[in-house]
């Protein structure tokens, strides 16, 4: 567990890094092209997240569990290839689909803006699927590398070239960087003996298996961006800008959660095949206790520091505090109840999660329509911390039901 417990923490020294650049650059991006430009950008980014997960149709959570029960290279290599034959598809469908609706709303089309939304998806669900491999080969770092610098390279090249192209600069510069990252990371992988033969055709031989996956992908995808999306169809740029900056200042404490899962749900999905039920549970609560702990020391720290840090992004989102606390409560409980959802998914109980998460997003989907309009930017924080409550106390009590894990950190447990 100690070895574990190491690489989760350099995973997080390693994100803390890249959300300290992050930061400089949103400051940048809010401060240069202000609130309602960064504000698109913003949404654009969550919206290619969103479609992303559509693109690669479950193989995420699905791909991580059959890479990380797999025995041989050769193996692992032959699933990321299906993966890759079916994101190929899945994109091109996406693309002509995409092209065919710039058509049709001709006039009222951005084209810098449109090109984005058309091909960053594409590559990031490309890049990610490289990702898995790097996580299960236990190189964690490098697979937040390339998923991170693209949009941080991007946002301070766009500053840098922006006194002459404006906001344009942020949407072609996050392409570039992310076709550049697509490509250096497949390099990697390639060393590291993947990538050999040719791409699987068959992608429909297991959609059935992945499509399990799929609702749970795009439902936690919306439990993490779908504030900022809701945003987007129900108030303005500016209080999306508010909403993305004070999501991004306290995403330092998720960070914390992410990184143990990256390290952990491999853990999980090998011990659960293994038939190691009490190490399993030890597992979870190790990786449950020590997150909180720093997450309840991180929090703290970032409420008092809260109203200066958002002051640096510009006048305009001091104003936003009491959102900043509000989803700085929700990120805390997060960590605290731990990894509930990788914990079911690895284990086979998917279907759980499944309907956990599609509760906790109708309800912030309704209590977003409700509250934006109304109260903006904090009335989306609101309905985030309602569905990531009711979330997060379902998913507990499955977990204590099927797995007698803890209810609470912080509780010890035996090994044996």
């Amino acid at each position: 567990m100690l070895s574990l417990f190491r690489r989760a923490i350099e995973l997080l020294a390693f994100k803390a890094g890249l959300v300290a650049v992050g930061f400089v650059v949103v400051a940048a991006i809010t401060r240069y092209f202000g609130a309602a430009s960064a504000g698109r950008y913003f949404w654009l980014l969550a919206f290619a997240s969103l479609v992303v997960v559509f693109l690669r149709f479950g193989r995420d959570t699905g791909l991580i569990k059959k890479l990380a029960g797999s025995e041989t290279r050769e193996e692992r290599n032959q699933f990321i290839l299906q993966a890759i034959g079916w994101v190929l598809l899945s994109s091109v469908v996406y693309i002509v689909g995409a092209v065919f609706v710039l058509f049709v709303l001709g006039e009222y089309v951005v084209l810098d803006f449109t090109l984005a939304c058309i091909f960053l998806p594409p590559l990031m669900a490309i890049g990610s699927l490289f990702g898995f491999i790097l996580q299960v080969e236990k190189k964690t770092a490098w697979q937040q590398f390339y998923l991170d610098v693209p949009r941080l390279a991007a946002g301070g090249s766009a500053v840098g070239v922006g006194l002459w192209l404006n906001d344009t600069s942020l949407y072609y510069s996050v392409l570039l960087f992310s076709l550049l990252a697509t490509l250096v990371s497949a390099l990697h992988i390639k060393r590291l003996g993947y990538l050999r033969g040719k791409i699987d055709i068959n992608v429909l031989g297991e959609a059935w298996y992945y499509s399990q996956f799929l609702l749970i992908s795009v439902t936690a995808l919306l439990m993490v961006e779908g504030a900022v999306i809701f945003t987007g169809f129900f108030g303005t740029s500016a209080q999306v800008a508010e909403l993305a900056v004070s999501s991004r200042i306290v995403r330092v404490i998720i960070l914390i959660l992410l990184a143990f899962n990256a390290v952990y749900t491999p853990e999980f999905a090998k011990l659960h095949k293994q038939g190691k039920q009490q190490q399993l549970v030890c597992a979870f609560q190790s990786a449950r206790d020590k997150s909180s702990a720093l997450a309840l020391f991180g929090g703290v720290g970032l409420a008092i520091v809260g109203k200066p840090l958002l002051s640096l992004f510009g006048e305009a989102f001091t104003d936003s505090y009491y959102t900043f606390v509000v989803l700085l409560a929700a990120q805390v409980m997060k960590v605290m109840v731990g990894s509930t959802g990788q914990l079911l998914m690895m284990t086979g109980y998917q279907t759980i999660q499944q309907r956990t998460l599609i509760i906790s997003v109708v309800i912030m989907l309704g209590l977003s329509w409700i509250l934006i309009p109304s109260l903006g930017s904090l009335g989306a924080s609101i309905s985030l911390l309602v569905a990531v409550i009711i979330q997060n106390v379902f998913g507990l009590i499955y977990c204590v039901k099927h797995h007698h894990v803890p209810w609470l950190p912080f509780v010890r447990v035996r090994a044996s």
